[in-house]
């Protein structure tokens, strides 16, 4: 199970400062190595069959169902790029595997 690896968390590959100009959540480069190592996790268990499970908050169009979408609010003056709730392409979802949005 792949957890919470949306754009606004993750952020972009750059220092965390950086990261943070673009995706205030986004932890920057350490999140982004950690995205190679889980690439390669999630690699390994398709090899050997495993499901591969992602789980995602709701896209920004159905955040009015999601009990947690005035927390995750950006600060004023911050405008979320519009990926900024898909899953990292690092680790992206393929057809095969399920996504899990929490409400």
């Amino acid at each position: 199970m792949i957890i919470d690896t949306q754009n606004k968390f993750v952020g972009i590959d750059k220092p965390v400062l950086e990261s943070c100009a673009v995706y205030p959540a986004g932890i920057g480069e350490r999140a982004f190595r950690a995205m190679e190592k889980i690439s390669l996790l999630r690699t390994a268990a398709r090899e050997k069959g495993v499901p591969v499970f992602y789980t995602s908050g709701l896209p920004a169009k159905d955040k009015r169902y999601d009990s947690f979408a005035k927390k995750l609010n950006p600060p004023r003056g911050i405008t979320l790029p519009p990926e900024a709730d898909a899953i990292c392409s690092v680790v992206a979802p393929e057809k095969e595997d399920l996504i899990i949005y929490k409400h």
